[in-house]
């Protein structure tokens, strides 16, 4: 039994002993009375009820402080029974009050055994006097004494038990309270207001409960045998007053008064309903940090802040800045920011300074102020990402965008949380919310969704959205995703970007919403430009007379054409030159010299570096072109070995390398870098990156590649290269527990093998040797480690970690040694290849790899491999990996290795997508998900090609994949058929209260075509849907699809043979739903 559930016990125990003593006080009170009556009267009902209560309530397996398991969960985060003297205390005083509750309950069974023989033979309304009588006849002189000190006792043991447990619940308590903030302050949670009323609310239970209100409940009661006056109350089992010793004993005894047992009740409620609350802080912190991912910042952190006095002037438009319109004019953010709606476009030129505006105006008082205005009453909520091209897959990806917006508006509003993520909410675990189930896009954008859609708010959004360019996916399908949301009235968004076609076309329409900084910082340039030759002593101390410096301020204005990038490159180089005491002439020349683009900018200062280290410098960037994200400067410390020993990673010594060691050198590398690499790499938190995204961009092209690849020398193989100092730095962990967290967003060792396949390609000897070194490292740990009473094989962890990780070209050279290399008792290696959130052209290869040995793929369970593929395949709301299904037809591959058609598959992620369109709650949807009817794969294909938008893409391969299913026994065909039958009826009519493109209904009518002539060869009727192809397509297709129906055409020629010209002429223009509201009408009208 927990303690709260103890000290509630306790609770009903005090609430007992006092309503019985007051039946023997009032006996007492009658015998002795010369009218033979009382002034409390009370009938025998309530006496009767109120027994019959307390029977149930101290029955003590019966009573728990709570089933609910997030509590369960709350209790987990602080072992809060070391404050009580350990567990052994802990358990002695629960135990007492177990055996109290016990025998009062033994004795409230007697009570109300005497008194339900009463009730069932007097009349309704008997008096309470009938009840003491009876009593009296029942129980001897002697029997009540008993009773009386043996309640007396009772009050006693009480106050034994009671105050150690309510000591230690209050201690636990405080230290949940104090992890909870600090795990908020983490998390940036706006639970502030939570805390303080919580922690108000324990302060005052520590006050009313304190050690001298205890001295008062447990007073000693020395006054003379006066009797005490019984108020009259109602409520016999919670409320009745504590009555004063009836038989006038004088002497000491120990009682509670009826304040002390209120304040107990009252205090034991107010335990239950902290814990209660901190619970749901609990939970919601749990939920951020499912959202939450480590580079989520980054981005942000690393942004320059802007120069001071620049960029004042967009959000303060009363500064003179000239009178301009359209995207020129100042004051148009601001005027958005109070009073506009939609979407608001900043674009600028590369290195104009957009990143660092959209940090300056998120972060801006003024802005969060302007914002009030336009959300006034409700409440503000400011949302933001920043997009890094160099950055983490997260940091670049839709998935990335999504989980920064939802985490800033939840950690806002934690409480919207429930309602927008309701089956999320209800599987979220307080304790260990690291193995949640992976965010899908669908379900993340769902969730912003559902804010959009709710027609009143306590709140409203706005989100700013920096480098969507630098976005890694397809940028027309951003810029819708973005334009639905900000569409709604709940929502509003600032973005920026280059100005590339495809966000003209998307955001450029509307002049009045659209500012292109290039064209606004010309003053912002030169207060630049001057600051940062001002920082340089000389410049100041030299006789450069006034007009002098102006004149070269003015120069570098001109030039900059609005990037700031290029200002700080030139007044760099004009440092250096008033270093070297350059004349003002020297200073112009200087300047006249360097380019005004950024590229040929960027080549004249790698002119710079010196002969003899263009090798190194070429393998530093390289290294850092090609990684995966900016990696640690101690990364490129210990790659510097490779210039003495090509073989360091397995060869070198980790007995003398120490932490301290890479510590006392760290600064020479940082040295060395910046004097190689013309400055164009830069060191930021001890991670190195480029000095602004264009230099990347300009290492990518392919002069500049076949330039650092020249340089670099023909044996440098990057990849290679990389994944030996992973080698290295893994053994340094494994013999020296030295450990570098080098790569902040994952275990550096899964970052290593997103290297491998590559490194396998340039050299396979080599790269084989290295991974196979780990694998044996890996072997050392597991078998040494506490996962032996798993018995979990040595080689098991990393060879599941190659098969995550989609090194194929690794598993087919040891498939093709050993076959059985990578079989396994804990999981089929195919089902451990299929289980990924996205799968990688590595991950492909390998499952068709191990399709072609003889592998079960239909046991009879969910985790088959064939069951496993349809639910990654064609079950997911994210459908990157059916694309990739589709592309690589792996669809037919299984069928034609013996994968069931007919075997039946549970899908519940599509019925979590479905429940996602009701407002229910999350207990009615977690007992509606486990209920959903399994159906044939082809079913769930079917349902994936409507669902997702991309199938129509891939045409052929759809057909196809349906054909093979379709294929085979004519009994199992029908079957599927009649399922599929009624699927595509649900999808059609879903299709009718929505727009869809024209190109998707033409691949819907090729599907329904395809499915008609099978059903026509099957002998099936199909009629019923008829009125939902007219409905869906117009023209010549629902018409030629009727005509097969009715016709019993088993052709597919009928509906193809139309031109493709022909179908854009049927769908042009009309919607489905208008398409049904026309066919209606006709309906009616014919009726």
């Amino acid at each position: 039994m927990e303690a709260l559930a103890a000290l509630g016990l306790a609770g009903n125990v005090v609430q007992f002993v006092d309503f019985v003593s007051k039946l023997i006080s009032a006996g007492v009170e009658i015998a002795g009375s010369v009218e033979g009556a009382t002034e409390r009267t009370l009938e025998i009902e309530k006496v009767y009820n109120s027994l019959d209560a307390f029977s149930s309530r101290l029955h003590v397996g019966g009573t728990r402080a709570t089933n609910n398991e997030d509590i369960e969960g709350l209790r987990g985060l602080v072992d809060h029974r070391s404050e009580i003297g350990g567990r052994l205390e802990f358990q002695d005083h629960i135990r007492s009050l177990e055996e109290l509750a016990a025998d009062c309950n033994s004795l409230c069974r007697r009570l109300l055994e005497t008194v339900r023989k009463l009730h069932n033979k007097g009349p309704a309304g008997c008096q309470f006097k009938s009840l003491i009588a009876a009593l009296r006849t029942a129980w001897s002189s002697k029997k009540i004494k008993d009773l009386e000190e043996r309640l007396e006792r009772y009050q006693k043991m009480i106050s034994l038990h009671f105050f150690p447990l309510l000591s230690q619940q209050q201690s636990y308590m405080l230290q949940t309270l104090d992890k909870l903030r600090d795990e908020s302050f983490k998390l940036r949670v706006d639970q502030a207001t939570k805390f303080e009323d919580l922690a108000k609310r324990l302060q005052e239970l520590g006050k009313n409960l304190s050690p001298d209100s205890k001295k008062e409940i447990i007073a000693l009661d020395d006054e003379s045998s006066e009797d005490e006056e019984l108020q009259d109350n109602s409520d016999v089992a919670y409320m009745i007053k504590w009555a004063a010793d009836a038989q006038g004993r004088k002497g000491k005894t120990r009682k509670l008064n009826s304040e002390s047992i209120n304040n107990l009740v009252e205090g034991i409620s107010s335990l239950a309903l902290t814990e209660r609350d901190l619970a749901l802080i609990a939970k919601e912190q749990a939920f951020l940090r499912s959202l939450n991912y480590p580079s989520r910042s980054f981005r942000h952190d690393d942004i320059s802040v802007a120069h001071k006095k620049t960029f004042q002037w967009i959000l303060e438009p009363d500064q003179e800045q000239g009178v301009e319109t359209g995207s020129k004019d100042p004051s148009m953010l601001l005027t958005w920011l109070k009073h506009g709606t939609g979407l608001f476009w900043v674009s600028g030129k590369a290195g104009s300074g957009k990143s660092t505006l959209m940090k300056f105006i998120a972060n801006h008082t003024k802005t969060r102020r302007s914002l009030e205005e336009w959300v006034s009453p409700k409440r503000l909520v400011i949302a933001t990402h920043y997009f890094w091209t160099a950055g983490t897959e997260m940091q670049k990806s839709q998935q990335g965008l999504l989980r920064s917006l939802l985490y800033d508006i939840c950690r806002m509003c934690p409480e919207h949380i429930p309602d927008i993520c309701p089956v999320r909410w209800s599987r979220t675990n307080l304790v260990d919310s690291t193995h949640a189930s992976e965010w899908s896009t669908h379900e993340l954008l769902e969730a912003l969704r559902a804010l959009a859609r709710r027609p009143v708010t306590l709140a409203n959004y706005c989100m700013f959205i920096d480098g969507v360019d630098e976005f890694n996916g397809d940028h027309f399908e951003l810029c819708q995703v973005l334009k639905e949301l900000s569409a709604s009235p709940n929502f509003k968004c600032c973005l920026s970007s280059r100005p590339f076609n495809v966000f003209e076309d998307a955001f450029g329409g509307g002049q009045c919403q659209k500012l292109n900084i290039h064209d606004l910082t010309r003053e912002d340039i030169s207060v630049y430009a001057q600051s940062r030759l001002m920082e340089h002593p000389r410049w100041t101390e030299v006789s450069f007379s006034k007009e002098q410096m102006e004149s070269v301020i003015n120069s570098i204005t001109e030039r900059a054409d609005g990037v700031f990038l290029w200002v700080f490159l030139v007044t760099r180089s004009l440092r250096d030159g008033l270093v070297n005491g350059d004349t003002i002439r020297d200073l112009q020349k200087r300047l006249e010299s360097l380019p005004t683009r950024l590229e040929a900018f960027f080549k004249h200062m790698l002119s710079f570096v010196e002969d003899h280290y263009h090798q190194t410098m070429a393998r530093v960037l390289r290294i850092a072109i090609n990684a995966r994200q900016s990696l640690d400067l101690r990364f490129y410390q210990i790659h510097e070995y490779e210039v003495e020993d090509e073989d360091y990673a397995l060869n070198q010594s980790t007995e003398s390398y120490a932490l301290e060691r890479l510590d006392a050198t760290l600064d020479q590398c940082r040295r060395r870098i910046n004097a190689r690499c013309g400055g164009l790499l830069e060191i930021r938190n001890n991670r190195v990156e480029f000095l602004h995204r264009t230099v990347r961009d300009f290492f990518l092209t392919r002069e500049m590649n076949d330039y650092l690849c020249q340089k670099a020398g023909r044996d440098f193989m990057v990849n290679l290269s990389t994944i030996k100092v992973y080698v290295f730095l893994f053994r340094c962990w494994f013999q020296n527990d030295i450990w570098l967290p080098l790569a902040k967003d994952e275990p550096f060792w899964r970052e290593c093998l997103k290297y491998a396949n590559d490194a396998i390609e340039e050299s396979e000897d080599t790269a084989l040797m290295l991974l196979d070194a780990v694998g044996d490292l890996y072997q050392n740990i597991v078998g040494s480690s506490d996962s032996d009473f798993l018995n979990v094989p040595p080689d098991y962890i990393f060879r599941s970690e190659i098969l995550r990780a989609g090194v194929d070209k690794y598993v087919s050279v040891k498939l093709r040694e050993f076959p059985n290399f990578f079989d396994s008792i804990f999981e089929s290696p195919l089902c451990n290849t299929i289980d990924q959130p996205q799968w990688s052209e590595g991950h492909i290869k390998i499952i068709i790899r191990f399709l072609e040995l003889d592998v079960d793929l239909n046991a009879e369970d969910s985790e088959s491999p064939w069951c496993q593929f349809l639910q990654q395949a064609s079950m997911k709301d994210d459908d990157h990996n059916f694309r990739k299904a589709l592309e690589n037809s792996l669809f037919s591959i299984f069928l034609k290795k013996g994968a069931r058609r007919d075997l039946q598959v549970h899908c519940q992620a599509e019925f979590e997508i479905a429940l996602d369109q009701f407002d229910l709650p999350a207990k009615a949807r977690s007992t509606t998900v486990p209920q959903t009817e399994p159906r044939y794969p082809c079913t769930h294909l079917i349902a994936a090609l409507f669902r997702h938008r991309c199938s129509h893409r891939y045409s052929n391969e759809c057909l196809g994949a349906l054909e093979d299913f379709l294929t085979g026994n004519p009994e199992e065909v029908k079957l599927q058929l009649k399922e599929i039958l009624g699927a595509i009826q649900e999808e059609l009519q879903g299709l009718a209260s929505q727009t869809t493109e024209p190109g998707r209904l033409t691949f819907f009518a090729k599907i329904a075509q395809k499915i008609i002539a099978k059903g026509n060869q099957a002998g099936l009727e199909m009629e019923m849907l008829v009125p939902d192809f007219l409905a869906t397509f117009t023209g010549g297709a629902g018409s030629a699809l009727v005509d097969m129906i009715r016709n019993k055409d088993e052709s597919t020629s009928c509906y193809l043979a139309t031109t493709p010209s022909k179908r854009r002429r049927d769908y042009s223009g009309i919607t489905p739903s208008s398409k049904r509201r026309k066919l209606d009408r006709s309906q009616s009208a014919k009726t």
